[in-house]
């Protein structure tokens, strides 16, 4: 069963909170999961976060996203408690449904195309994809190597959505942004209500 994730907000200084729980895990040997969104790729912005945005006050709050066991942890840790009332406020947490993203691919090499492709076919049972088109174009006439050719003798051409649980789902996008042909849009989430 998918382990339950959370969207944590923090009120912190700049990489405090990201140093604060790798140190946290390393300390107590423990394997929790989480992402830092601005990182992840995972849009944290709400129409409030915009505000605090234009008043110069968003840097100071951190999105993360949190296994709910490791929140449990910190909520109920001493050290960690006293640590987050001189360093950090925990300032809500929203139990996350599923994510969503958008992808692009537009690639003129055949063995990352298939790469890419490779990867789309061993997608994790917990991702679904919607509205996928794709298409390859082969044009013989334009083989061979020019330094600003306008044609390729091979293009692949491909988009869709990806949805499904939030772990899978960024580990998913982040290997396929590994491909420089791949343009991936940011997750956005959903949440349980």
């Amino acid at each position: 069963m998918a382990k339950k994730f959370f969207e944590a907000i923090f009120k912190t200084e700049n990489q405090f909170i990201k140093g604060f729980l790798q140190g946290f895990l390393c300390g107590s040997g423990k394997a929790y999961r989480f992402f830092i969104s601005s990182e992840s790729g995972v849009k944290a912005e709400s129409f409030s976060d915009k505000l605090k945005e234009l008043a110069a006050l968003s840097e100071t709050h951190k999105h993360v996203i949190i296994e709910e066991e490791f929140l449990c942890v910190l909520k109920d840790n001493a050290a960690a408690s006293r640590l987050f009332e001189t360093s950090a406020t925990f300032l809500t947490a929203k139990p996350i449904k599923r994510g969503e993203f958008f992808l692009k691919v537009k690639d003129a090499s055949m063995t990352d195309a298939l790469s890419i492709k490779q990867l789309i076919s061993d997608k994790p049972t917990t991702i679904n994809v919607a509205d996928w088109q794709a298409k390859e174009i082969t044009n013989k006439d334009a083989k061979g190597i020019e330094l600003y050719t306008p044609l390729h003798d091979y293009l692949y051409d491909a988009s869709g959505s990806f949805s499904g649980e939030i772990e899978a789902l960024i580990d998913f996008r982040q290997k396929l942004s590994l491909h420089s042909s791949v343009t991936a849009g940011t997750i956005q989430l959903e949440f349980d209500i």
